[in-house]
């Protein structure tokens, strides 16, 4: 079950008036006193962990209304996380999934949280640190690519820090990265075994899968990914994704469990590949 964080009590009235009865001016003034520096940074503490979060930002806004990001994924994954377990959150952002698993597997286990924006990154070892999860959590700044290359990132709006992406026109601004590929990490981190790994990178999300194939013989017991067919290009079709998992040893689900067909809308945008071999 996804809970709403324990806030200071006047971000407590500000989520009570946002969660009320709609009047033709509610949105607005939210809008504008969401950008007051007395309400913009609330600390929510969850059950998992401790998180300053920006409100101003989709993503964490929507963690500090209703508890959560995407809560069918966010509880999907923390059912399918064991205890002592591994787990690799590809595209952590602030750490919601990262911090959860985290606190899930406990002192047995290790969390790789992956976030290649170094201002996103920072928040994401702040929070780490505030949830007191360092022992388990290795935030890592190298995104993962299908071979040790530098990527050109865009800067993401302030309101959307999720949408770090690849850049064309380096003249923009963005930052520079050196990527490597998913076999070179876990070999880096001397993990054998994957229990869970998420990944939500901007239609990124198949090459990097594609590359753990290729270059490793660890297979994921369960992979949640994104998936938006209707809105990205990917290297394998809407009609052959299911064919291709099935040849690696997996099925592809929804996340609410149902089996997954070409001619569905995925819910919340994202796939569930649960290893059968």
């Amino acid at each position: 079950m996804v809970t709403v964080g324990k806030v200071s009590m006047r971000h407590r009235l500000l989520r009570a008036y946002r969660n009320a009865f709609d009047h033709p001016a509610k949105l607005r003034i939210y809008d504008w006193l969401r950008q007051m520096p007395i309400f913009r940074f609330p600390t929510a503490r969850f059950e998992y962990g401790t998180f300053r979060l920006d409100i101003l930002e989709f993503v964490q806004n929507n963690m500090f209304l209703s508890g959560s990001w995407e809560p069918s994924t966010f509880r999907l994954f923390r059912d399918l996380v064991p205890v002592g377990g591994n787990v690799v959150d590809v595209g952590a952002h602030v750490g919601q999934f990262t911090i959860a698993a985290a606190a899930k597997v406990g002192p047995g286990g290790m969390v790789i949280g992956i976030e290649p924006n170094p201002s996103t990154c920072a928040i994401l070892l702040s929070n780490v640190e505030q949830s007191q999860q360092t022992k388990v959590v290795r935030v890592v700044s190298t995104p993962l690519s299908t071979g040790a290359e530098i990527i050109s990132f865009g800067t993401p709006p302030v309101w959307s820090t999720g949408l770090t992406r690849p850049r064309k026109d380096t003249t923009e601004a963005g930052f520079f990265v050196r990527a490597i590929t998913p076999s070179d990490l876990l070999q880096y981190f001397g993990m054998n075994n994957v229990d869970v790994m998420k990944i939500d990178i901007e239609a990124h999300d198949l090459d990097v899968i594609s590359s753990l194939f290729e270059t490793s013989t660890i297979r994921p017991h369960h992979i949640l990914f994104e998936y938006i067919p209707d809105h990205f290009s990917y290297h394998i079709s809407q009609e052959e994704i299911s064919n291709y998992f099935a040849h690696h040893g997996y099925k592809l689900f929804l996340v609410n469990g149902d089996p997954y067909l070409p001619t569905i809308r995925a819910i919340e945008d994202n796939l569930w590949a649960c290893r059968t071999l």
